[in-house]
């Protein structure tokens, strides 16, 4: 809450995160048709970068004509639902439950105190990469998910040490 009566301290953060801006406007949009082809698609979803072709040749809405190339659905929860359906959707949120748990277990058993701040580091790369995939691409690039394999590895081999 305090975030967002910051962000609207800047017009154009205000602007952005306005739903009846032309942006959030065209976000809303595009969250609905994705919603409907999760729903069509619940099972398997519409496969691996095939959202652009599914969204412009039968999702989108007539109101947000202006951007009919979107590859993606701009949100976390959606870009698995649509790519994967709903087992693909259950497994992205093991993967990051499975990574929040690591975590929280280095926390509790303590990690080795000069490997604290890479703790914390990775920490807020997962805090941002959930944040920022509510409203953009977080996980189905290439260099997002390597980032995030790279980030899993790294925290399930910090080394234990005393209670942090």
């Amino acid at each position: 809450l305090l975030a967002l009566l910051v962000a609207f301290q800047f017009p154009a953060l205000a602007a952005r995160l306005n739903p009846q801006g032309e942006t959030g406007f065209l976000r809303l949009n595009l969250w609905r048709a994705s919603l409907n082809m999760a729903r069509d698609h619940p099972w398997i979803g519409v496969g691996l970068d095939n959202f652009l072709y599914q969204y412009r040749g039968r999702y989108i809405f007539d109101a947000a004509w202006r951007e009919p190339n979107l590859n993606h659905p701009h949100n976390i929860f959606l870009d698995f639902a649509t790519r994967l359906g709903l087992p693909g959707l259950l497994a992205g949120g093991l993967l990051f439950f499975a990574f929040a748990r690591l975590l929280l277990a280095h926390l509790r058993h303590g990690v080795a105190r000069p490997w604290l701040p890479v703790l914390l580091g990775i920490y807020a790369a997962l805090a941002y990469s959930l944040a920022h995939g509510l409203v953009d691409h977080s996980f189905f690039l290439t260099d997002l998910a390597a980032a995030c394999y790279f980030l899993l590895a790294l925290a399930a081999a910090l080394p234990a040490g005393e209670r942090t």
